[in-house]
């Protein structure tokens, strides 16, 4: 079993768990414009002061979230992406991803299963995007690839979602296929996930058949 850090477990930590999502948005953007007016800063196309960095990495994941989808209308296009920016890292950091590609197979496969686990533990909110979605299906199959590169058989992570399910079928169709010239958005399955989560998003069916 994979442990995450206690700085991994930091980063994800959502402090503002107990309340709607609508008032997590509404609390971030009211730090965020405390943060600005005491450094002096505003949100410019810079947004590179040590003051703005700051306030992004005092934030809990699902505040970040809040930002990067825009929750409310309430952000700016700079802030979603200094959000998702600040998101990124932290998982690349809390997991180690930085390292992959400079050790060893087995080496990366713990770093992916631990990047696995981190998704798995995000807010309620950030698991019904199209995105986490993706990375979840591209993670686990990474970690299988590189867990079978080192000899070993991989443990089962499959998600309970639909989406991921059918996201991690595209992929491993896409490695099936093996034609460098296709990418992940070109198998049917990627399109049937695409079609999944546009249901979902009108209150459709939340299943599906990875088989069909």
């Amino acid at each position: 079993m994979v442990e995450l850090s206690s700085a991994a477990k930091a980063a994800i930590r959502t402090t503002s768990a107990v309340k709607d999502f609508a008032t997590v948005a509404k609390e971030a953007r009211a730090t965020m414009d405390d943060w600005y007016a005491k450094a002096g800063e505003k949100d410019s196309p810079s947004m590179v002061g040590a003051k703005v960095q700051e306030m992004f990495s005092s934030l809990d994941r699902r505040s970040l979230y809040a930002i990067k989808s825009n929750e409310g209308g309430k952000f700016s296009a700079l802030e979603q992406d200094r959000a998702r920016t600040e998101m990124m890292t932290r998982l690349s950091n809390d997991t180690g991803m930085a390292d992959l590609g400079k050790i060893d197979f087995k080496s990366n496969s713990i770093i992916y299963k631990k990047a696995v686990t981190y998704l798995d533990n995000v807010s309620a909110e950030e698991k019904t995007s199209f995105e986490w979605a993706k990375d979840r299906a591209v993670l686990q199959s990474d970690y299988e690839a590189t867990s079978r590169a080192a000899g070993e058989e991989p443990e089962k992570l499959d998600s309970p979602n639909p989406l991921v399910k059918l996201l991690k079928a595209a992929v491993d169709s896409l490695t099936d296929l093996g034609d460098p010239s296709k990418q992940v958005e070109d198998m049917p399955l990627y399109k049937q996930a695409q079609a999944l989560f546009a249901s979902q998003q009108a209150g459709g069916a939340a299943t599906v058949d990875v088989k069909a």
